[in-house]
């Protein structure tokens, strides 16, 4: 099924097969061209090397939304997070406090041993990565008693 494309929409997919486009915003923005020209969908599929499937939802997603529409990435869900927005707020304050008797200094299986959730060190330090921190290195981390030294500001 041939589609039939505007001049200036023709360019601007012209420009995204082009250049420092992501391939699969290239490759959607080809199947459309290619679909312009009149090929068929196995055509279409064998010429941008791609499956069938793909060329009809982007030809579907043509008709429905429009071209843009058609070559842009719909956002991926994922996998969920392990923790809140909360949680993860909770983890860095319990990073910026002092460490328990002992230590010397927080360490990711530290934290994810005195966090109220069960959570692996590794998560620990996804979520300090995040915000920078690293508590393991005692100059990354504010303390409340940090600016006035060991001793307290009444020493």
């Amino acid at each position: 099924m041939k589609i039939r494309l505007y001049h200036r929409v023709r360019e601007a997919l012209v420009r995204h097969c082009r250049g420092s486009t992501p391939v699969r915003i290239a490759k959607r923005a080809r199947i459309l061209l290619c679909l312009h020209q009149g090929h068929s969908v196995d055509e279409v599929a064998e010429i941008v090397d791609c499956g069938t499937a793909t060329v009809k939802r982007v030809r579907r997603r043509f008709l429905d939304e429009g071209w843009q529409s058609a070559i842009a990435e719909k956002t991926r869900s994922g996998r969920p997070k392990k923790l809140s927005p909360r949680q993860e707020q909770e983890l860095i304050a319990l990073a910026c406090s002092e460490p328990p008797k002992g230590s010397a200094r927080w360490t990711c299986r530290l934290l994810a041993e005195h966090f109220h959730k069960d959570i692996s060190p590794k998560i620990v330090h996804l979520v300090l990565k995040e915000d920078g921190l690293k508590p393991w290195r005692e100059k990354n981390v504010v303390r409340a008693g940090a600016r006035f030294g060991v001793q307290g500001p009444n020493a």
